[in-house]
């Protein structure tokens, strides 16, 4: 198995805007809305074996092309031109006159997680063994028909608190990652930084290791290398044309065993933790159809078995257990009584990680970095600070994240207000204060007097991407706080834990921090925008940090041994 390490990145990282666009309805097409009877009719008669790897081939598709698939499908259609099924033939007919224009889509990953969920609890019981025919476009075509009669189905209300919702839903749902940045950040915390015990102050230290291996029986270091080579394999550099018409998604069992060269009993208790068999999600899943995001099962259990066949239902899924799913895997397997002290470790493992990022890179960044230091006593400042001359970068990192059930599920816009008061506000509050107690002190490492310019940077766990109208009401608040007023404050920024690295990259490059954070705060155009949507507008080209580089070198080589 090859693992490539580009050495730098054009930067192609797609605006979150091009994720954010809306699946067809089957009411823009023919003018009116199938009933729930109509839904589950349709849903009565599908082919399960046959359309949930077909489902795990569109949302392939929409990967590989960042989303732009719509003429690989509208090729689809023209080659189910010649089908003559009933109703099929209408919806083909009314496709291709639709001409799919670029604010739609025919197969965003969420809703064809929705068909799937429906599929799975509605669907022919005996077609669980079958298979899809390869060349075959009716399997593309009838989930697609799917997606757009449930389109309808899920359709909400037009208020505002809606809309911004389902905007955050759709926003961190279709966040951009990096799975390799993702897998070294998981080993670096997970393995190596959490048995530092020197590093953390006494008493708040955890052997998470040793919770993992009691709480589930198997080795960390094992769990994790397997979900590395599950990545790699469906890091597939292809053609959408060879993910439609060919079997290279999917993978035979016992083959991959061989390849991997795991004891049989443990690669099956490893499967075991991250693959959902088809008859597990109708037992257990069947009320999360009425919720729109609710994808906790696929989440959980990233791929699909069924017999000797594996595959992922969706990719992204699989990388977000090496790094999320894996803080909730621990987090639900440990005892209740120490699972606050966990939160505590892993925000200090979070802290640790990010500021060691910086400091590895100290030497070619053009600013002065400065780490947290005590002021007062029992006082001490933000994590980090990046010293310009007479501008001032303050770093402070939260490993806070969006509430999964109350705000991503379920859209609750109370949860998602107290969310971002956790992730963002409350620490912008006490970085304000601190800096005003700067401003007070005779004597203090960081003179605020000397800086004409400070910009605030929160690194967190939540990303928040989507609608401008979210970044407009986060500066809103800001300003009724009045953290811009007494100093010299240009900016706040909130960064995701993965915008950071991205961050940490470009100053690794030489770029001038204070010049670029300036030039997003001072357009129209860039202002309200996610630090990921203004590098994908601006094309702003940047590299992965050598430390992570070299962290996912030294990973790879221990488990493959064939790095470029």
């Amino acid at each position: 198995m090859k693992i490539i390490i580009r050495k730098s990145i054009k930067n192609n990282i797609p605006p979150t805007g091009v994720a954010l666009k809306s699946t067809i309805s089957y009411k823009e097409l023919f003018g009116q809305s199938l009933s729930m009877e109509e839904i589950l009719g349709e849903f009565s008669q599908t082919n399960i074996g046959e359309l949930l790897p077909t489902i795990a081939k569109l949302i392939a598709i929409h990967y590989a092309t960042n989303g732009n698939s719509n003429i690989v499908l509208n090729q689809i259609f023209d080659k189910a031109k010649h089908i003559n099924y009933g109703p099929t033939v209408n919806f083909i007919v009314k496709v291709l006159e639709h001409s799919v224009d670029a604010e739609t889509v025919l197969n965003s990953p969420q809703m064809l997680l929705n068909v799937a969920k429906f599929l799975l609890v509605y669907g022919d019981d005996n077609t669980l063994s079958a298979a899809p025919v390869l060349g075959d476009p009716l399997p593309f075509v009838r989930v697609i028909f799917l997606a757009c009669i449930l389109t309808d189905y899920y359709e909400g209300e037009a208020s505002r608190d809606f809309i911004l919702m389902e905007s955050v839903q759709n926003g961190v749902f279709n966040r951009w990652t990096n799975g390799l940045s993702i897998i070294q950040r998981s080993v670096e915390c997970y393995l190596k930084l959490s048995k530092q015990k020197e590093k953390f102050p006494t008493g708040e230290f955890l052997d998470i290791s040793k919770l993992f291996m009691e709480s589930t029986g198997l080795e960390l270091n094992s769990f994790l290398k397997f979900l590395t080579a599950l990545v790699a394999t469906y890091d597939l550099n292809s053609t959408a044309d060879e993910l439609a018409w060919t079997n290279k998604l999917f993978s035979h069992i016992d083959h991959y065993m061989k390849s991997i060269e795991y004891d049989v009993e443990e690669t099956e208790k490893l499967f075991g933790l991250i693959s959902g068999r088809i008859e597990d999600f109708r037992q257990s899943h069947q009320n999360s159809l009425n919720k729109r995001w609710d994808f906790s099962f696929f989440r959980n259990k990233p791929i699909i078995r069924t017999k000797d066949i594996f595959y992922p239902l969706d990719r992204k899924l699989l990388i977000d257990k090496v790094w999320d799913g894996l803080f909730w895997m621990i987090l639900d397997h440990i005892d209740d009584s120490i699972k606050n002290k966990f939160r505590v470790f892993f925000g200090r493992l979070f802290e640790t990680y990010c500021t060691e990022l910086i400091l590895s890179i100290e030497e070619k960044i053009r600013g002065k970095v400065i780490p947290e230091f005590e002021y007062l006593p029992g006082q001490k400042s933000p994590d980090l600070f990046l010293s310009y001359g007479k501008d001032l970068i303050v770093i402070d990192f939260k490993a806070k994240r969006f509430q999964m059930n109350d705000t991503l599920v379920r859209g609750n816009i109370e949860g998602y207000k107290k969310d971002l008061t956790g992730i963002f506000i409350t620490p912008a509050e006490k970085i304000y204060k601190h800096l005003k107690k700067f401003s007070v002190l005779k004597e203090c490492r960081i003179d605020i007097a000397k800086y004409n310019r400070i910009h605030c940077i929160i690194v967190s766990q939540g990303s928040l991407v989507g609608l401008s109208e979210i970044y407009r009401e986060m500066d809103d608040l800001i300003r009724e706080k009045g953290f811009y007023n007494e100093l010299p404050v240009r900016t706040w920024n909130l960064l995701s834990i993965d915008e950071y690295e991205v961050l940490v990259g470009l100053l690794e490059k030489g770029n001038n921090l204070p010049n670029l954070l300036l030039r997003k705060a001072s357009s129209e155009k860039y202002k309200f925008l996610s630090f990921n949507d203004f590098l994908a507008y601006t094309q702003e080209k940047f590299s992965i940090p050598s430390y992570i580089k070299k962290n996912i070198r030294e990973w790879t080589e221990e488990m493959f041994g064939n790095i470029q």
